[in-house]
């Protein structure tokens, strides 16, 4: 029990209901919900050499000053922000009780300032990225999606700048998280995005934009390249489709051609997950034979590569699973899949495995991957072709191409050029080596051209004067050859 009601008293009615809290120092009364946050505040500041509470029964002559109660309760503040506190936390008695033990001399603050401090914090980080963004020199590239709850059908729209510090290290910062009440349209989502731009004064630097492949999102694309051009003299803006989504998409298109063996393992997995006897058995048996109990996945239809982890957790503690199987016969025996079934499902990861792991490897947030995505889709095709018998490879192969011939190859084979890991040597055939160069060319000359006319206008980081030169293609073909 807290210390406070030492000096208070619960007033009740004739029903016994407590009506009232009153101070048994200065009869000063209080409502039946005030926290003892507040209680005890009204004691240190009315009462304080009364009320002497811990280890160290400290009064007021020893307590913080205002600079170093500040400076705890922003200690606090961030604690709550990266721990997903409820703002509640600070009137949750014990709680109140731990704070007072470890330092009675600190005065927690109540739940609305502590809502306000958070919105302090939030405006000077905001400040600082501001600050951090004037100082940069390096070019600014933009990931953005809509997410929405499933508690409430609430909608945000997500917008993180990805960019290299002046120390060359790679950073990103969510910029806003933007409640979004009306449809999706491309116009919404573009006027979100153009004031977040303006906001931070970045309009001119942004370089690529990466979304999903939602018609909204790509029309978006197209109409922010066009205001950024008109508006900014932005001539290097390139929006640009997230891979590993069409990859997602890619899946979802041979997954209507699941075998039943598949379908088979899905109830199975379902079964023992929907069961606490099952699951309990399946932790006992993996105890006595010592391995690390690891839950069954449940495949999800919008969680990306759900059915292959699926697979994989099955196979991985087939062992285990088949001990469960055999004691509990009357119930599952039916549900899991034969042998010749098994057969079947182990052709299918490998069919799905190459695009697991390329998701996994373009999801990289720490290191670029834009250099990685043509070796990447490549391999991901020729692993297809050699599954050309299976009806679920051909549907993956048949969508990915589609999306690799109308809209990736192009760029993501300069990419690759210009990554020093990589070159030219992924191609093989000259002819298209050489295409690939001369339109690297082109783009080269017109990145130039479109510097020098943005010189006049914005701060534009543009290549020195010695590569603008007449020898610009020689030392272009040098670059892409070292």
């Amino acid at each position: 029990m807290s210390e406070v009601w030492e000096y208070f008293q619960k007033i009740r009615n004739d029903n016994n209901v407590i009506i009232s809290l009153n101070c048994q120092l200065c009869e000063t009364e209080y409502g039946v919900l005030t926290s003892t946050t507040t209680l005890r505040r009204h004691l240190r500041s009315i009462h304080a050499s009364t009320y002497v509470y811990g280890p160290n029964l400290l009064s007021q002559n020893s307590s913080y000053t205002s600079a170093e109660q500040k400076h705890i309760t922003t200690k606090l503040t961030q604690w709550v922000t990266v721990d997903l506190q409820p703002f509640t936390v600070v009137e949750q008695e014990q709680f109140q009780e731990l704070i007072y033990t470890l330092d009675p001399r600190y005065i927690l603050p109540c739940r609305q300032t502590l809502k306000e401090e958070v919105n302090s914090l939030f405006l000077q980080r905001r400040a600082n990225v501001k600050s951090e963004i004037d100082n940069l020199t390096s070019k600014i590239s933009l990931t953005t999606d809509i997410w929405s709850s499933t508690y409430n059908n609430t909608a945000f729209l997500g917008i993180t700048m990805h960019y290299i510090t002046n120390n060359w290290t790679m950073k990103k910062c969510l910029l806003d998280f933007i409640s979004i009440e009306e449809s999706h349209s491309a116009a919404l989502i573009l006027t979100k995005l153009t004031d977040v731009l303006q906001e931070f004064n970045i309009s001119n630097r942004i370089i690529s934009l990466t979304t999903d492949n939602g018609s909204n999102m790509l029309a978006c694309g197209r109409e922010l390249a066009n205001e950024l051009e008109a508006g900014f003299f932005n001539f290097t803006f390139s929006h640009n489709r997230c891979v590993a989504h069409i990859i997602n998409l890619a899946v979802k298109a041979g997954m209507k051609y699941l075998d039943s063996s598949i379908v088979k393992l899905r109830k199975f997995v379902n079964k023992i997950k929907n069961s606490q006897l099952l699951i309990d058995d399946l932790k006992s048996i993996c105890k006595i034979k010592n391995v690390k109990f690891l839950m069954p996945i449940q495949d999800v239809d919008t969680r990306w590569n759900a059915t292959y982890q699926m697979i994989e957790r099955q196979i991985s503690t087939r062992d285990v699973i088949e001990i469960l199987v055999n004691s509990h016969n009357n119930i599952l025996k039916d549900l899991y899949p034969t042998d010749i079934e098994w057969r079947k499902i182990l052709e299918l990861v490998d069919v799905l495995k190459p695009m697991y792991k390329a998701t996994i490897l373009l999801s990289s947030t720490s290191t670029p991957t834009q250099g990685d995505l043509r070796l990447a889709f490549l391999g991901m095709l020729a692993s297809l072709r050699r599954q050309r018998q299976s009806d679920l490879a051909n549907a993956i192969y048949d969508k990915l191409w589609t999306y690799w011939n109308r809209h990736l190859s192009k760029s993501l084979a300069i990419s690759a050029i210009l990554d020093p890991r990589y070159k030219l040597t992924t191609f093989h055939n000259q002819e298209e080596r050489k295409n690939y160069i001369n339109h690297l060319q082109t783009l080269f000359s017109s990145y130039i051209s479109n510097s020098q006319i943005t010189s006049n206008t914005t701060d534009v980081h543009y290549p020195p004067k010695s590569i603008r030169s007449t020898n610009k293609d020689h030392i272009l073909l040098i670059i892409i050859n070292i």
